[in-house]
């Protein structure tokens, strides 16, 4: 709802991209934490672009989504995995595997990106933190995560309270 031409966020929004290709982060096991280096929004200042780690600043229920461009080299993972972080479980969340070119060479073309999509909603406590982490595995350490100019489509991380 708009006040004086304003928009009312929630509590919490936070809204950020990676704007430029990584170097080679994985493909070899390498478990690398995503830092999204651009904020659009984070009306709550809680998120770190030099470090990729959210700090929850109020308890309650939050909306964590992302997605990872992913880009697997010749001779890099073969398996691309991706997860949700949070600080106090010794669990990951929001889980997902997928083939990359190194094991479905007739699908994907040489160097060619897998955009990788999640999202949880989780009840978080205050001081708890969140990363988004990426992991290939089965190759050796070549592959890169894709970065965007611009924030239409690019690798992302969305994070509300609900």
């Amino acid at each position: 709802m708009a006040v004086n031409n304003a928009i009312n966020l929630p509590e919490v929004v936070l809204k950020a991209y990676l704007s430029t290709n990584t170097g080679a982060v994985t493909g070899d096991g390498t478990l690398y934490t995503v830092v999204f280096d651009i904020k659009e929004i984070d009306n709550s200042d809680s998120y770190n672009a030099s470090t990729g780690i959210f700090t929850v600043p109020v308890s309650g229920n939050y909306y964590i989504k992302y997605s990872i461009n992913y880009l697997a080299q010749a001779s890099g993972a073969t398996y691309a995995d991706t997860y949700i972080a949070y600080s106090g479980s010794a669990s990951l969340f929001a889980y997902q595997s997928w083939p990359t070119i190194n094991t479905c060479s007739n699908y994907y073309g040489l160097d060619s990106y897998i955009s990788i999509a999640g999202g949880i909603v989780l009840p978080l406590a205050a001081a708890q933190t969140i990363s988004v982490i990426v992991d290939g595995s089965g190759g050796s350490k070549l592959d890169i995560i894709a970065g965007a100019a611009s924030s239409l489509y690019p690798t992302s991380l969305f994070i509300q309270k609900i």
